[in-house]
C-alpha cells in the first residue's frame, strides 16, 4: 500500500513541477497571527542561568509567543522501526504550558548531517544513505509517511503550526546533487501524509541563505512546501555582511517561491570575540536584529521569524558542535560561539536590548493589524 503511495508521489511531483509555483500559494492555517516571533533558548550553567532566565521571561512578555524546536527523526524512530515520541511530546507540552506555539524542525537532513533511522544509513558513513537507497526509495518514503500519519495529530493537539522535514537541505544536497529530486519526492510524501490526517498543518523544507545561488533548487524545494523556510546568517569570507543586503535577498527568495508565504526559521549574527578572526562586532549584531525584524514586519509573506539565540554556547557545547558537523576552524568556532545576545556567563550584549525592543514592536504591530 505505502510502496504504491511512494510511486504515486514520483508522478505527482513531476506534474507539480510543470505548473507555475504561484498556482497554489502556500498558507499557514494554524498560525493565528500575521507575524509570529521567537527566540531560541540557551542552556547555561549556574549562576548565569538566573540572568538568562530573567532575560528569557522579558522576551516572552514582550511578545515572543512562538518557538522553533529541532528534533531528529532518529530520536523518534529506532532502527527497528519502533516509535518513541515521549521526549518530543514532553517538550511540546512544556512549550504549550508556556503559551508558545511550535515550529517543529523535524531533522532528516540536518545541514551536512543525516538524521534518518540507522537502518537507512551507510553502516560505514552516517553522512550517507545506504548504497542501495535513495531518498525516494519506497523503504524510506513509506517509513516517513507512516511516521507523519502517527505524529501529526499529536503535534496539532499541542499547538504545532508548521513542520520542516529537512533543515538547511541545500548544504547536504550540494554534495549529493543526484538526491535533489529524490529528496523533493520525500518531502512531498511527508506533506501528503500529514494532510491526510491534519489538513491544516503546514509542511515544508528549510534552506539556507546561500541556497539563493542555486535558484532551481529553491524552486524545487518550494514546490513541495506549503510554505518554504529559510535560515539567514549574513556571513561571507569570515565577515558579517552589511545590513543593506537583506532587502534584495528576500526579494530574490520571494520571486523564486512564487506567491507562497514563508518562514525565517532562524536568523542570527555573531558578535565576534575581541581580537578574533572574523569581521564582526556587537554593534553589527545589534544592527542585524533591527534589520531582520523590520524586514519581517514590512513583508506580508513572512509569517514567522526566530532569532538564534539567547546566550553563547560554552566551550564544551562548541566542542560538541564541531564534532557533530565535522568542521573545525578558529573562524567557525568564533561564529558559533558568539551568536548569543548574552554571553555564556549571563552578561547582556547590546543586542539583547535591541531584540527585546524589536519583539515588542512586532507585537504592537500585530495588535495594530487586529484593531478594528
Amino acid at each position: 500500500m505505502w510502496t504504491f503511495l511512494g510511486r504515486i508521489m514520483v508522478v505527482a511531483l513531476a506534474l507539480l513541477c510543470l505548473a507555475p509555483a504561484e498556482a497554489q500559494p502556500g498558507t499557514l492555517p494554524l498560525l493565528d497571527r500575521r507575524l509570529a516571533t521567537g527566540v531560541i533558548y540557551s542552556e547555561v550553567a549556574d549562576p548565569a542561568r538566573v540572568q538568562t532566565d530573567r532575560a528569557w521571561e522579558s522576551l516572552r512578555r514582550s511578545g515572543a509567543t512562538a518557538y522553533e524546536l529541532a528534533y531528529p527523526w532518529d530520536q523518534l524512530e529506532g532502527s527497528d522501526g519502533d516509535y518513541d515520541f515521549g521526549g518530543l511530546l514532553a517538550l511540546l507540552d512544556t512549550l504549550e504550558l508556556a503559551g508558545m506555539d511550535t515550529y517543529l524542525a523535524l531533522t532528516t537532513i540536518d545541514t551536512s548531517v543525516l538524521r534518518l533511522p540507522g537502518r537507512f544509513l551507510d553502516p560505514n558513513d552516517s553522512g550517507a544513505l545506504r548504497a542501495d537507497l535513495a531518498f525516494d526509495s519506497p523503504e524510506i518514503v513509506d517509513a516517513l509517511a507512516l511516521l507523519m500519519l502517527e505524529l501529526a495529530p499529536e503535534l496539532v493537539e499541542r499547538g504545532c503550526f508548521y513542520v520542516s522535514v529537512g533543515n538547511e537541505v541545500d548544504v547536504w544536497l550540494s554534495a549529493h546533487p543526484d538526491q535533489e529530486f529524490p529528496f523533493a519526492v520525500f518531502a512531498e510524501t511527508a506533506r501528503v501524509a500529514t494532510h491526510i490526517v491534519e489538513p491544516d498543518l503546514a509542511v515544508g523544507v528549510t534552506m539556507t541563505r546561500e541556497a539563493l545561488a542555486n535558484p532551481p533548487l529553491v524552486q524545487l524545494m518550494a514546490s513541495v512546501s506549503d510554505a518554504p523556510a529559510l535560515t539567514y546568517y549574513p556571513m561571507e569570507d569570515n565577515a558579517v555582511l552589511p545590513t543593506e543586503i537583506i532587502g534584495a535577498e528576500l526579494d530574490a527568495f520571494e520571486a523564486l517561491i512564487g506567491g507562497k508565504q514563508y518562514l525565517i526559521q532562524e536568523a542570527g549574527c555573531p558578535a565576534g570575540w575581541p581580537g578574533g578572526v572574523i569581521a564582526a562586532s556587537p554593534a553589527l549584531q545589534r544592527s542585524w536584529i533591527r534589520a531582520v525584524f523590520r524586514e519581517a514586519r514590512a513583508r506580508p509573506r513572512v509569517r514567522f521569524v526566530s532569532w538564534l539565540h539567547l546566550a553563547d554556547w560554552s566551550d564544551q557545547q562548541l566542542d560538541e558542535f564541531e564534532a557533530y558537523y565535522g568542521a573545525s576552524s578558529p573562524a567557525f568556532r568564533e561564529f558559533l560561539g558568539t551568536l548569543g545576545v548574552m554571553t555564556s556567563e549571563g552578561l547582556p550584549k547590546p543586542a539583547l536590548r535591541e531584540l527585546v525592543g524589536q519583539i515588542r514592536l512586532s507585537s504592537k504591530f500585530e495588535a495594530a493589524l487586529l484593531a478594528p
